[in-house]
């Protein structure tokens, strides 16, 4: 055997080993940091936040308040509002004494304050895979992304006379557009696999478009539009967040059974309260089960399986969960070879979804949990017209109607866009809230170019909305709704509109009402066994 045939041979696997390395040295940064977040920085990162009305006007606060003379009540404590120290070359020896002294007298009076509030549970029988999840989750939500992401606003061009007119309807009168209020692109983490995430993110650099382009293709991306810390809830209300999931996985690489210890594929059993989640797939699948008992297989089909609904996910892409009361439950990717699913010749299954966060009325925020599978022309239908297709997940569009019922009055669509083809939404004279996420492509609202990857906020005036796909065709998401105009307090994976609900919701799931956290590597009667023995309990 020749030299050169010889390190031909083994250089998958060695390209395996060399990811792993990479996985875990980039994830061990972000691990410390979100453990530091979560036991010694309660004021700076935001932990909690707590939307409420002071003097008429909306302010966010965190449970520790700032009550320093000459403050206002209930404004946050942050980094900004500190008095600075000089530099320490301007200072005396005692001033650095009393300044390090004051210091850590203000982390040992948070230390103590730290421990009333309610925080994720860990669990030490647990996989590590599980307590990662547990605790990247309780610092991205708790903090809000403060501190840890980071978003920039694009610059927005001038309305165009066609945008301030608006559209005509077939009486010839005229209707007023919706415009484009902010645009912006948040960031992206490199994830499953880290290396391909690292690549696009080096390329965004210097070509954002072109960025897109190779994460669609390769995957390696999760992208977290975190609504939690906006100073006016009606801003995005009712919805709490979109996520963007792009990710790619190689069956053939070996380094995948040392990654799922690290960063499981998916995301292990964690619970939720007083919330909805709108999980929709738009390449491969997803397996659920939840500590009611239910398990339910979903996944975006091929062309030929959605035209007869003979795909391994039977026409099923989309879940709709209700948490209500609260409900224990994971979501893993199916990462399995299924006929018809993925490229013929190919090791690589592709795994990309958006995951929507809604919140509840407080009226319906400890209702029964329900869970539902949506797909197929009764539950979503699709429309097609001039060039455009679009999925209607929730609301209504041109007349069709979604099945799935809702708790307050909102919309969520997808549609697919040829190059230079229009597409038109009428909108309900309610619908303060309208966000638009580009997946793919380009669009133009009233003159301002929304490119792939980033979020446009509509204005709040105007019953319709024009859309114009670029060059290369556009695949958006739209979410539209009523705000629901009352107080939002989060702490992890719970929602509620009280400190004393929120307590509530992390003492029930301390006892185990809500529900007892499972290993991601259960068999389904493992599974099952565990839930049946902690509804005896």
């Amino acid at each position: 055997m020749t030299r050169k045939r010889f390190l031909r041979r083994p250089m998958r696997c060695r390209h395996g080993f060399l990811c792993a390395f990479v996985t875990m040295v980039s994830l061990f940064p972000v691990h410390t940091a979100s453990f530091l977040c979560q036991s010694f920085m309660p004021t700076t990162s935001g932990l909690t936040s707590h939307k409420y009305r002071h003097e008429g006007k909306l302010l966010m606060s965190q449970f520790v308040e700032d009550v320093r003379p000459g403050k206002s009540p209930g404004m946050p404590r942050s980094r900004r509002d500190r008095d600075l120290p000089r530099p320490l070359m301007s200072q005396s020896a005692e001033d650095v004494r009393q300044g390090i002294s004051s210091g850590m007298s203000r982390i040992r009076r948070d230390r103590e304050r730290q421990h009333l509030l309610p925080r994720p549970k860990l669990f030490p029988g647990m996989s590590l895979a599980h307590n990662f999840h547990e605790i990247v989750l309780g610092a991205l939500v708790n903090s809000n992304g403060q501190d840890l992401l980071s978003s920039e606003d694009l610059p927005l061009m001038k309305k165009d006379r066609r945008g301030r007119r608006g559209r005509r309807d077939g009486t010839g009168e005229l209707r007023k557009s919706r415009q484009v209020a902010k645009i912006e692109r948040c960031e992206r983490i490199p994830t499953w696999p880290v290396s391909n995430g690292l690549r696009c993110r080096a390329v965004a650099r210097f070509n954002p478009a072109l960025a897109a382009k190779l994460e669609h293709n390769i995957g390696g991306a999760d992208c977290p539009n975190l609504w939690l810390a906006n100073d006016d809830p009606s801003a995005t209300s009712p919805f709490l967040m979109l996520v963007h999931h792009n990710h790619s996985f190689d069956l053939a690489d070996p380094a995948r059974f040392v990654e799922k210890e690290i960063l499981p594929e998916g995301f292990p059993s964690h619970a939720h309260q007083g919330m909805t989640t709108v999980t929709i797939s738009l390449r491969g699948g997803l397996t659920h089960r939840d500590s009611g008992g239910t398990k339910q297989v979903f996944g975006a089909e091929t062309t030929r399986a959605k035209e007869n609904a003979s795909g391994p996910y039977r026409g099923k892409h989309t879940q709709w969960l209700t948490f209500g009361k609260g409900i224990v439950h994971e979501l893993m990717f199916d990462n399995v070879r299924r006929k018809g699913q993925g490229t013929r010749g190919s090791s690589v299954i592709h795994q990309e979804l958006y995951q929507i966060w809604i919140d509840l009325p407080n009226k319906d925020r400890m209702m029964e949990p329900r869970v539902e599978l949506l797909g197929g022309e009764e539950s979503t239908p699709v429309v097609r017209r001039h060039g455009t297709t679009t999925t209607i997940i929730a609301g209504r569009h041109s007349g069709m109607e979604a099945s799935v019922a809702v708790t307050s009055d909102l919309t969520i669509l997808r549609a697919e866009m040829d190059k230079f083809s229009a597409w038109h939404h009428d909108i309900s004279c309610n619908h303060e809230t309208m966000i638009i996420y580009v997946r793919t492509g380009s669009i133009r609202i009233g003159g301002n170019d929304v490119p792939a990857h980033c979020t446009a906020h509509l204005s709040s005036e105007g019953d319709v909305l024009s859309v114009e796909a670029g060059p290369e065709g556009a695949d958006f998401l739209l979410l539209s709704g009523q705000p629901l105009n009352q107080t939002l307090l989060a702490r992890g994976s719970m929602v509620s509109d009280s400190r004393a609900g929120l307590e509530k919701a992390f003492a029930d799931y301390e006892r185990g009402e809500i529900g007892t956290p499972w290993p991601e590597r259960y068999r389904d009667d493992e599974w099952r066994s565990h839930v049946a023995r902690h509804k005896e309990r």
